[in-house]
């Protein structure tokens, strides 16, 4: 059975992909890893240059769905972990360089516990190296 998405035959695409000139959040519904990693990856590179984009990601649903991922995704391979990886670079450039009211937008989405799981396991890393360093 074909995993849903939208059909973007204008560019000869299976689904509907973020480009670096195209933005469409229907890209991040998208259930298929390949097309997500591509569109996360060009989205990486508009969240960094565009307040606009910045803007709209927080209007509509967009900013949501990155936390979604973020919180959902195993990282048990490769793949998963650039999913993840990207995900959390979009909504970084987002908190980083947005604006007041776009900071505010991005912890009501949920973003402060991912950023304590990271943390979190960041100190788990360093006491396990601490104690390797003792042993």
């Amino acid at each position: 059975m074909r995993e849903s998405n939208f059909s973007f035959p204008s560019q000869n695409r299976a689904s509907v992909c973020i480009t670096a000139a195209l933005y469409d959040r229907r890209a991040l519904d998208c259930t298929a890893i390949l097309p997500l990693i591509n569109s996360l990856t060009h989205l990486t590179y508009l969240t960094s240059t565009s307040p606009r984009i910045r803007e709209i990601l927080t209007m509509d649903g967009g900013l949501e769905r990155l936390v979604r991922i973020l919180k959902t995704t195993k990282v048990n391979d490769k793949r998963s972990g650039w999913k993840w990886s990207m995900a959390f670079q979009c909504v970084a450039n987002v908190g980083v360089r947005g604006s007041e009211t776009i900071r505010t937008r991005v912890v009501d989405a949920g973003m402060v516990p991912v950023i304590i799981t990271v943390l979190d396991n960041f100190l788990k890393a360093l006491d396990h190296v601490r104690l390797e360093k003792e042993q």
